[in-house]
This record gives C-alpha cells, sequence and structure tokens, in this order.
C-alpha cells in the first residue's frame, strides 16, 4: 500500500499536468476589442502556423513570404519570414543573380 504522501504528490502532479495540458491546445481564438478580453481555445502553434500556412498559400508567394505585423499598443513595426524549406534564402537568391549575370556578360563579351 502506498503512503499517503505519495499519493498526495501524484494527485498534485496530476492536476499540474490537466491545467499544462488546457494551456497547450488551441482550437480558435476570440477576441473581443470592445473589452480588450481575448479568449483561447486548443493548440496555439498549430493555429499559428495554418494562419501562416493560409496567408502564404492566399498570397501567391512561390519561395518565402515576409508579413509586417504592428503592435496597436506601442505602434512597434514586427516582421516575420516565412520560407519554404526547399527554397532559396534571399542571399541564395542574390548569388544566384550575379552569377547569372556574371555569366550572360561574359558570354557577350
Amino acid at each position: 500500500m502506498w503512503p499517503f504522501s505519495t499519493i498526495s504528490r501524484l494527485r498534485s502532479e496530476v492536476s499540474s499536468l490537466k491545467k499544462l495540458n488546457q494551456q497547450l491546445f488551441l482550437d480558435k481564438i476570440e477576441i473581443k476589442e470592445t473589452d480588450d478580453s481575448v479568449q483561447l481555445f486548443g493548440s496555439p502553434m498549430h493555429l499559428i502556423a495554418e494562419m501562416l500556412f493560409k496567408q502564404f498559400n492566399n498570397s501567391g508567394a512561390t519561395n518565402f513570404l515576409t508579413v509586417e505585423l504592428k503592435n496597436n499598443k506601442d505602434g512597434e513595426l514586427y516582421e516575420i519570414t516565412m520560407q519554404k524549406c526547399d527554397g532559396e534564402t534571399t542571399a541564395q537568391q542574390l548569388a544566384r543573380l550575379k552569377t547569372e549575370i556574371a555569366s550572360a556578360s561574359n558570354k557577350e563579351s
């Protein structure tokens, strides 16, 4: 038979894990501008990822997409860049274009 202290500790851990589990899932976000309240339901990263995928696909982007965000509270601007894993970074694109320009210039000479 387990001692009471072990059972009590395990119940406390289960309670903590249930609270943590509730914080990790987000199915939707409800934002009410009138009272500055936000309600979150489900996995936050899953929802954010799905929103970014949708934005990427709807924009017609083929390689990367940059989205500018403004924090309305302090006016600070932020930028999120999302790129396909098999796509080129802007630095890679620049290097490739410089090589292509140099190659084209050499052919013309």
